[in-house]
């Protein structure tokens, strides 16, 4: 039997199986006859090229030129060409399978709306889960996407908010399940937590970052696979006591996440970048005017390709949005929501997430308390809303984090 046959066959059966024809045309040109190279004697090869209606054809005269060289008979080509088509039918039937479209967001419900939190499917716009991440407390719950447990689904990230305590748990994308659940902060700490995802140490899996929620100061820690705390840091002055909120992306194109926090209630929209793998703050800016004491939430995400998260903002006491570039400089801004949502105390809460495909992230954005719990998805070009939805029941006014 020719190896070379099946070789070639195989790898001709495993194109047609990809794009699913055999009916790809092409020319072919070798590296003997190409115009270029020379025999034995110094003269130029001429230019033969080779053109095929299938890549079945190809398969046969790759086959057959074995038999021209002596070196096989036809029943070798023949039989080398059906084993070489079942290895590449088994192979695309068992291993060569497609990716699956693991493009997903999280929702959380606001105060009153009980843990209830999503991870919702942003090629389809349903939730693959629904669950309440803390089952009888009603302060709400901060949540995020993110890979935590390795196995290439995005799973979700709950904090709990206000009064519940800084307690945190992971929900395993694929079952559902609760696969790890710690407190980030003191027991008696009621003033709940912020909750991001991102690979800062390169391992291939998301770390959970976590952000002391109002009364507990600047606080920032990083959670690792095992539970072990592997990056801590004040992102403000210790004594401020809003909080601080939290988001984390590959600002400065390392290839490690780092860490984006944005002052929490009471504070201007003070926005910082801490370098993920050494903790050093690497940028500082603020999100809007001075005077302003309502915070900022932030959000990071590669909105125009290039390789680097951008910064999102969302405004604490209106619903002014603004993307900005690693190096502080804007890229957009905008007033989120239509003229029947106008979150003027609740604020707007931001996310960043590829929601229609293309590999850029979109700007998520979310009503504050106050307001329906509704969430847009926007094109971060040309601000083109690609996606508008209640995360819950159109009554509840608790508001959404994303």
């Amino acid at each position: 039997m020719s190896g070379h046959a099946v070789f070639g066959a195989a790898a001709f059966r495993a194109i047609a199986n990809f794009y699913g024809t055999d009916a790809i045309p092409f020319t072919f040109v070798s590296d003997e006859f190409n115009g270029i190279t020379r025999d034995q004697n110094g003269e130029v090869r001429p230019l033969r090229p080779r053109s095929f209606e299938t890549l079945s054809q190809a398969a046969a005269e790759n086959a057959r030129s074995r038999i021209y060289l002596g070196i096989h008979w036809a029943f070798d080509a023949s039989q080398g060409i059906a084993l070489g088509n079942r290895i590449a039918d088994a192979m695309s039937a068992n291993f060569l399978l497609p990716v699956p479209d693991h493009r997903r967001y999280a929702v959380g419900a606001g105060a009153g709306g009980g843990s209830r939190v999503r991870l919702m499917d942003s090629a389809t716009g349903r939730p693959v889960l629904d669950t309440f991440a803390f089952p009888g407390f009603s302060g709400g719950a901060r949540v995020a996407a993110g890979d935590v447990t390795g196995d290439g689904v995005p799973d979700l990230v709950a904090g709990a908010g206000a009064g519940g305590g800084p307690h945190v748990k992971v929900f395993d994308g694929a079952t559902g399940e609760v696969v790890r659940s710690l407190l980030a902060f003191a027991p008696d700490f009621r003033g709940g937590v912020w909750v991001s995802t991102g690979d800062v140490d390169g391992d291939g899996v998301a770390e959970v970052v976590v952000g002391a929620g109002e009364g507990g100061g600047p606080h920032v820690k990083v959670f690792g696979r095992d539970g072990a705390v592997v990056r801590e840091l004040m992102a403000f002055d210790p004594g401020f006591r809003g909080g601080a909120r939290v988001a984390a992306g590959d600002v400065d194109g390392d290839g490690l996440a780092d860490l984006v926090v944005g002052a929490g209630l009471g504070g201007t929209a003070h926005v910082k970048v801490f370098d993920g793998a050494t903790g050093a703050e690497a940028r500082s800016f603020l999100a809007d005017a001075p005077s302003l004491a309502d915070g900022v939430y932030v959000a990071a995400g590669d909105v125009d390709g290039n390789g680097r998260a951008d910064i999102v903002t969302g405004a604490g006491g209106s619903n002014r949005v603004q993307v900005f570039a690693g190096g502080g400089e804007v890229m957009q801004s905008f007033a989120a929501f239509a003229p029947s949502v106008r979150p003027a105390t609740g604020g707007v809460r931001v996310g960043a997430a590829d929601v229609d495909g293309d590999g850029r992230a979109d700007l998520l954005t979310a009503a504050g308390p106050g307001d329906a719990p509704v969430v847009e998805c926007r094109n971060a070009t040309d601000l083109a809303q690609l996606e508008r939805m209640y995360a819950f029941e159109p009554e509840f006014l608790g508001g959404v984090h994303v």
